[in-house]
């Protein structure tokens, strides 16, 4: 039994869980096995049908997944003996009773999310427009083609997505912004019901991981067990897509009006981080 807790990051997209759980794959007595394998859109692998809990016992039980290749953003190391596991799962439907399970490896349950409303709204258009081109392509995921790219490559993609501007369509604006709070509350609903059942949630912040990705991670690791010195290795595979804000790329009178018929999904938004925070265990 290793002397670290488990753990599993709860996430939506576009908040950064994969620079994070890059990051974490880096370092010493960490072992995360799979990327987004067991996504059901992603789930590729030998063991029939999407049973969760089945699923997540084998990985705790192993390190391992039959058939799962990880991915080329976190780093290869071989798993030891002791070694806290972990890796990302997003929140869908079709989820039944985790807790048993997470209960039986000691596993702590990271709650990601963004505080920034308007930037994570403003993310989501830009990306939902796929005005990004690299090369002759406009991926859905731009941080992973240019995760392989050479550096002067890189360079060049991201100085282009940094001069991005572009119009609003208030309808598609305020659909993403509808679809943000209602994503969110659905994952701390499911928070707040591991809570209940004994499970302890970290809420963390990608903006916390901008700010200082090095205290960041220490601090993950503090809270699974490690001591607060562990050497933090700073790598990740992934680089910020944009290196400005996402909201300085929308511009025109109708970005003013929408954002104002936003606010109700901000408030709401907002009102979930609160609840969120509350299920925090005090140390």
């Amino acid at each position: 039994m290793s002397e670290y807790s488990n753990f599993i990051i709860l996430y939506n997209a576009r908040e950064g869980s994969s620079a994070i759980v890059s990051m974490l794959s880096a370092q010493k007595s960490v072992h995360v096995p799979l990327f987004e394998d067991l996504d059901r859109r992603e789930f590729k692998t030998n063991e029939g049908d999407w049973n969760l809990p089945s699923l997540i016992t084998k990985v705790f039980q192993t390190g391992d997944l039959q058939g799962v290749t990880r991915h080329f953003t976190l780093f290869p190391k071989k798993r030891q003996e002791g070694d806290a596991i972990g890796f990302k799962l997003r929140l869908q439907k079709g989820y039944v009773d985790l807790p048993p399970v997470l209960k039986a490896f000691n596993v702590k349950v990271f709650v990601l999310s963004r505080r920034n409303f308007m930037e994570l709204l403003s993310s989501h258009y830009v990306n939902a427009k796929r005005v990004v081109t690299l090369g002759d392509t406009q991926p859905a995921y731009p941080q992973f083609a240019i995760a392989k790219m050479s550096e002067q490559e890189r360079k060049k993609a991201l100085d282009e997505i940094d001069l991005l501007r572009m119009k609003v369509d208030c309808s598609e604006l305020k659909l993403i912004a509808e679809n943000l709070s209602r994503t969110r509350k659905r994952l701390v609903d499911f928070a707040t019901g591991l809570a209940r059942r004994g499970i302890e949630i970290v809420p963390i912040f990608y903006e916390d991981f901008v700010d200082d990705r090095v205290e960041f991670i220490s601090n993950m690791l503090t809270s699974l067990g490690f001591p607060p010195d562990w050497p933090i290795v700073d790598q990740t595979k992934l680089t910020k897509v944009m290196q400005s804000p996402a909201k300085d790329k929308l511009h025109g009178w109708v970005w003013q009006w929408a954002r104002a018929r936003v606010q109700t999904d901000r408030i709401r938004y907002w009102r979930q981080l609160r609840r969120l925070e509350k299920l925090r265990t005090p140390n």
